[in-house]
């Protein structure tokens, strides 16, 4: 869905100056991909819940699998608007394939990330998991886990990665506010 919804760079400026002047609103086609996340995320959970429902008689519908499901699509749904703004970002920039190379760097974050869980996790196990539900959105398949109880590791990782798409946003306002610049011909 995300990378459906990336815009292209020039029709993201029209949208920021439209948006600017009330002609626009934020869940335009031009506009950024968040909020049409977020209505995915909505559905996706109305649905599981639904699903739930109908089979009532079959699968547990309890207040915990509720509680525990809606983390769990909150983590898939911090980590997904994370990449996807970052892919957003890429388009914005100069870069030559913009997507396939904001996936590569996605790709070397991830393989970071294991890196920094591997070496954190040689200190002593619980450093492990820490680095783990900070870095990576794995805590979505502790089975482990009841209702909200999820450690705190894994709200101060939703913590952190909601900083970053703070930190995204304001790159990409940053980016569209600077004039178009025109390719150079060869």
């Amino acid at each position: 869905m995300g990378l459906a919804t990336l815009t292209p760079q020039e029709r993201l400026k029209v949208w920021r100056r439209k948006r600017a002047t009330g002609e626009s609103a934020v869940f335009a086609d031009d506009g950024l991909p968040w909020p049409w996340l977020g209505i995915s995320a909505v559905v996706a959970y109305a649905l599981m819940v639904w699903g739930l429902l109908a089979w009532d008689h079959t699968l547990p519908l309890d207040m915990s699998t509720l509680q525990a499901a809606a983390i769990r699509l909150l983590l898939v749904l911090v980590f997904v608007t994370r990449d996807v703004l970052f892919l957003q970002w890429c388009m914005l920039t100069r870069l030559r394939q913009p997507v396939v190379k904001g996936v590569l760097f996605l790709g070397l974050s991830y393989a970071a990330a294991a890196v920094l869980v591997a070496l954190a996790a040689v200190s002593s196990e619980d450093a492990g998991h820490w680095m783990l539900a900070l870095l990576t959105p794995a805590q979505v398949f502790d089975p482990a886990v009841k209702g909200t109880a999820f450690p705190a590791a894994t709200y101060a990782g939703l913590a952190l990665q909601t900083g970053i798409i703070g930190v995204v946003l304001l790159a990409i306002s940053t980016r569209l506010g600077r004039p178009m610049q025109s390719a150079v011909s060869a």
